[in-house]
């Protein structure tokens, strides 16, 4: 009896650790590897570090460490962790709020043509935010970060626009008009971008992406992002053995400057074994057996990654695996 049931708890490991999900090695394995970069000085892995720390990749979440790395890369003239500096000042994340340091790092985005700075330095003049409330600065500012293609810049920009040339023609009609008080509508900037992934039939290279909202894959909303899996199931061959799968893609860390973090694993729904490979043997010896290859049904041990960031609302850039750049443009 006790033969057995140690038999069976063997098996039962042997089954969790084919079915382990491997990308916390990944994560671990690129943290150590970035951290050691980033103590070196080199900026992009000071910046990386600061987003792992951010979003718990490859180490736990902690935003104070995270400020910290962005703040040392910011230093530097690293324009996104310029931004991230500003924004998590004027937010109190990992840092107390500082708007009159935040001005200052949104301000250097900003002048560097960096999109989501511009935006956010012409929130600032928006709701006077340290700034003296300058509803045609922040339109000037949000002009440059709808012309460099930020998503939200755009409504925004038609918004202040309206509330301009209302006022105006108010002060036409009576000279000395009552304030123009208009209710702001809150926006959830997560919700924003994931609705903009889900609103496009998504593409690479100009065929149906695997990774987005496309004519192959389809999207459900979850609390930290989305869970998106291919519409139909994929035919696959590996030997002699046939199996079907789907891709199955969670996107999570859904960002204020529209970066976001994809994870995708095959999961084989069914399997047909086939018949062993049979080479003849040469000069007299024997012929060899070669088994088919077994596939286990369910989500499979390999794991990959996508960093994406929104280049404009037509097009975004990811980085698969740490290694291969992809580009996704919208129909």
């Amino acid at each position: 009896m006790k033969c057995k049931i140690i038999v069976l708890l063997l098996l039962t490991g042997l089954s969790a650790v084919a079915n382990a999900d491997t990308s916390d090695y990944i994560w671990n394995e690129q943290f150590s590897k970035k951290v050691a970069e980033a103590e070196a000085g080199k900026t992009r892995s000071q910046y990386d570090i600061g987003n792992m720390y951010l979003k718990g990749q490859g180490t736990g979440i902690n935003e104070q460490k995270a400020f910290s790395w962005f703040n040392k890369a910011a230093a530097s003239g690293h324009v996104k962790s310029q931004f991230k500096v500003g924004l998590m000042l004027l937010n109190g994340t990992g840092v107390k709020r500082d708007y009159a340091k935040a001005e200052k790092w949104l301000r250097k985005a900003a002048k560097q043509n960096y999109a989501p700075g511009q935006y956010h330095y012409a929130i600032m003049y928006r709701d006077g935010k340290f700034l003296a409330k300058n509803y045609n600065k922040s339109l000037f500012w949000l002009k440059r970060a709808k012309d460099n293609g930020y998503w939200k810049a755009q409504n925004e920009y038609d918004r202040i626009s309206a509330l301009v040339q209302q006022t105006n023609r108010n002060k036409v009609v009576q000279p000395r008009p009552k304030k123009v008080v208009v209710a702001r509508k809150q926006v959830n900037v997560r919700s924003d971008l994931r609705q903009l992934l889900l609103s496009g039939q998504w593409l690479e290279r100009g065929k149906p992406a695997k990774y987005l909202p496309s004519a192959l894959t389809e999207c459900k909303t979850r609390p930290d992002g989305l869970l998106c899996t291919s519409k139909k199931e994929i035919k696959g061959k590996r030997g002699n053995t046939q199996f079907t799968y789907r891709i199955v893609i969670r996107i999570r860390n859904i960002s204020e400057d529209g970066e976001f973090s994809a994870t995708y694993q095959n999961e084989v729904l069914s399997v047909v074994p086939g018949e062993p490979i049979i080479i003849p043997g040469e000069d007299g010896e024997p012929d060899v057996t070669r088994p088919s290859p077994l596939i286990d049904k369910g989500l499979q041990r390999t794991v990959h990654s996508l960093e994406c960031e929104l280049d404009n609302a037509k097009q975004i850039t990811c980085v698969k695996d740490q290694s291969r750049t992809i580009k996704l443009t919208r129909q």
